[in-house]
């Protein structure tokens, strides 16, 4: 998480609290869709994020993006089975 940490950290970071959009990004607590999520984030967008599992995304919501997590801006669906006939449609809702 360190070598997350420090990535996120050397990226441009703008707080503003206008929404230019809603980013949808699968998978959000893999590596390169966290990345990808802090990016959007920092330019003005929302992130709604999908995780198999809630507990697998707790270090993001508790670590590096825990001011956008505090603020709204960064919110998660958890989508277990995205097999099942309708598996994203809450995540979409919106977007």
């Amino acid at each position: 998480m360190n070598r997350l940490n420090h990535i996120f950290n050397t990226l441009n970071a703008n707080t503003s609290t206008m929404s230019k959009g809603l980013v949808l990004i699968t998978g959000v607590n893999g590596y390169i869709a966290a990345v990808a999520a802090k990016h959007f984030l920092d330019h003005g967008y929302a992130v709604r994020g999908t995780v198999r599992k809630q507990r697998s995304v707790e270090d993001l919501i508790d670590g590096p993006l825990k001011q956008y997590a505090d603020a709204g801006t960064f919110t998660t669906v958890e989508v277990p089975d995205i097999t099942v006939d309708g598996a994203f449609d809450e995540a979409v809702r919106g977007a």
